[in-house]
């Protein structure tokens, strides 16, 4: 896939575009990114993904936008593991958002963009002050040569999917809901870094990361994770949250692995969470706490023996 951060320069060409600020790149976005490419494979066009950077709602409302899924390089990739051809990187900012919605379809779809066929979701809104609705597009996409479709909400569990249900479930711990609205587990990538050696000393050593500041973060707990570096994947046990026994101010991701002895050090890593197993405790003494972690190792390894799922390959439930 390519990515194109300047549009003007995409060149000329027939499109089938699908529009999306795609953060999670969920199965509800994986559907309509996978329909565009099939339809433009069916006609001879080339797919193209449109999306925006930085997350819309960063520009218009900065102190209540929500925490992102992905990174953009994140983003990036799982757009490319769909078929897109060509991803295009529109840079949002005031002045681009304050398009009237008639100008967004003529000017950048049809003129800049060569499309021919538009494909959003259900719930995609854009131009100023978000006036453009699917049904806009639809009924002005026409005068403009353009054939739209419009891709209803898909259901998990009687869960709409959406980045907002993803947040949602994140931020309450249940991260097996989200691995199945998101069709993988929810990952965060950092840099393992040194931390107080308390895990060592009471016989678990961890891999320590901070909690990225502009990224959902599950709730403070205990969790069975994988843990990726070097392109190796390891289980483990993870807590997230602020460390009470030892007073700690900072929230951050300890990940002990299981059977692993070795040191990852200053390199990158992605911790994914495959199940919660408890709230995040503060114990009375330092020996309270290793009975509990060592637990916490015998019912992560429990969990695993039993085949869990998103360890592996994410689970088919929607």
């Amino acid at each position: 896939m390519r990515t194109i951060t300047d549009p003007s320069r995409l060149g000329p060409g027939k499109r089938a575009v699908a529009i999306g600020v795609f953060d999670g790149v969920h199965l509800g976005h994986q559907k309509l990114l996978r329909e565009v490419v099939a339809e433009a494979a069916a006609r001879g066009l080339e797919s193209l993904a449109l999306t925006f950077e930085p997350h819309p709602l960063r520009v218009l409302r900065p102190d209540s936008a929500p925490g992102l899924l992905t990174t953009f390089e994140e983003k990036a990739e799982l757009i490319a593991a769909t078929g897109v051809q060509t991803l295009v990187v529109r840079p949002f900012d005031a002045a681009f958002a304050a398009t009237p919605p008639a100008a967004f379809i003529t000017r950048y779809l049809h003129d800049e963009l060569g499309a021919v066929l538009v494909m959003v979701g259900f719930n995609f809104s854009f131009g100023a002050g978000g006036q453009g609705t699917p049904q806009f597009l639809l009924e002005h996409g026409r005068s403009a040569g353009l054939e739209v479709a419009i891709i209803p909400a898909l259901k998990c569990n009687h869960v709409t999917v959406s980045s907002t249900a993803v947040r949602r479930a994140i931020t309450q711990g249940n991260v097996e809901q989200a691995a199945a609205l998101l069709g993988r587990p929810y990952g965060l990538r950092g840099e393992v870094r040194h931390g107080d050696g308390r895990g060592a000393q009471l016989g678990f050593p961890t891999a320590n990361m901070a909690a990225p500041a502009d990224r959902v973060i599950p709730a403070n707990g205990v969790y069975v994770v994988s843990v990726t570096a070097d392109g190796v994947r390891r289980a483990g046990v993870a807590n997230v949250g602020r460390r009470p026994t030892f007073g700690g101010k900072e929230r951050g991701i300890e990940a002990h692995l299981l059977d692993y002895g070795g040191d990852l050090y200053g390199r990158r890593a992605e911790v994914a969470f495959l199940k919660r197993l408890r709230d995040e405790m503060a114990f009375n003494s330092a020996e309270e706490l290793r009975k509990q972690i060592a637990w916490d190792v015998r019912r992560a390894r429990e969990v695993l023996a039993a085949g869990l799922a998103p360890f592996y390959n994410p689970p088919a439930l929607c």
